[in-house]
């Protein structure tokens, strides 16, 4: 059961995330109103997490563990998303201005 709530939460914060504008590129085929429905999944999705938690574990210690399936699911997704969309493996170094001349205001 735990792993279900596992999964459920880990695809349903896929599942919103598709929904955002930002990663929709990922799925070219999704239109607006897949997008939409993406959104309610994910939502039902998380809430079925909730329910799975709550069936295996008392209420106290069931709200705990989802928050915790939670964070887990969300660290997968963007891992997922991450990989997905071929994002560079080391980043390009990063160009600071040197300090030579430049005058700070107190």
């Amino acid at each position: 059961m735990s792993l279900l709530a596992a999964t459920s939460a880990a695809v349903g914060f896929m599942a919103v995330a598709l929904a955002m504008q930002r990663h929709a590129g990922l799925i070219p085929a999704l239109t607006l109103p897949w997008r939409r429905r993406m959104r309610a999944i994910g939502g039902i999705l998380l809430a079925l997490s909730l329910g799975l938690c709550l069936m295996v574990w008392p209420v106290k210690m069931a709200w705990v563990a989802w928050l915790g399936l939670l964070t887990t699911g969300a660290l997968a997704a963007v891992l997922l998303i991450t990989w997905r969309s071929g994002a560079k493996k080391t980043p390009a170094p990063v160009r600071a201005r040197a300090f030579r001349g430049a005058r700070f205001r107190r």
